[in-house]
């Protein structure tokens, strides 16, 4: 559109393949500029706002607000404040109000209603999630609510780390401290338990005759 002086020219372009728009199924109607009511959504006050607020203080001074919020700082600043401060999310605030309404909910309301219940509550994760959150979402996925978020992680897209699996043992992991050689020296264990025993009359070591006998210190120091 344009403007020329006191004209406001209106520009219509037709999509490919469709005719010109017929000038004589055009009507026109003006509701003017000013504001009837005002809703705020998961607004603890007016100052979070932030420009919206300090730059248009005038128009929004004395108009009706439907303060919509679930913060426990809330300072009730609307002229109706739907505030629930035990909600784990404000979307689930706003699924339990259009319930209310009798408002029927398509796949994109449901969609956007679950994902927002999720991103709120860290994957239902939040000390604030209750039997009724759980019961919201699955109202939200009968009616079709695709779940769409992702778990928020540092690093989003990169895959998460894998427990070191245990390795088969190598006698070359004793590289590192320089026990190679010590380790293949010594002797398999089944060798060992082939080894004759010693302390089962094995006449290998012969024991001293005089082993049993009682046996005298003899010294010439002070004790």
């Amino acid at each position: 559109y344009n403007i020329q002086g006191t004209h406001f020219n209106l520009i219509v372009s037709p999509r490919a393949g469709f005719p010109k728009l017929d000038s004589s199924q055009v009507s026109y109607s003006y509701t003017g500029g000013t504001i009837d009511f005002i809703f705020t959504i998961d607004t603890p006050n007016l100052n979070s706002l932030g420009q919206i607020y300090t730059e248009n203080q005038a128009q929004i001074q004395g108009k009706t607000i439907i303060n919509i919020d679930r913060h426990l700082v809330n300072d009730f600043f609307g002229t109706v404040n739907v505030v629930n401060k035990t909600s784990s999310s404000t979307s689930e605030l706003v699924y339990q109000i259009l319930t209310d309404l009798s408002i029927e909910l398509d796949r994109d309301i449901a969609t956007n209603l679950y994902g927002g219940i999720m991103a709120a509550t860290n994957n239902f994760t939040s000390y604030s999630v209750t039997a009724q959150t759980f019961q919201t979402a699955a109202d939200l996925l009968r009616m079709g609510a695709l779940k769409k978020i992702q778990s928020r992680q540092p690093g989003m897209g990169m895959p998460r780390p894998v427990a070191p699996q245990p390795q088969p043992f190598s006698p070359r992991q004793f590289q590192s401290n320089g026990s190679l050689k010590e380790f293949e020296k010594m002797t398999p264990i089944e060798d060992i338990e082939d080894e004759p025993d010693d302390f089962e009359g094995s006449s290998t070591t012969a024991a001293p005759q005089d082993w049993l006998k009682p046996k005298i210190f003899k010294g010439k120091g002070l004790i």
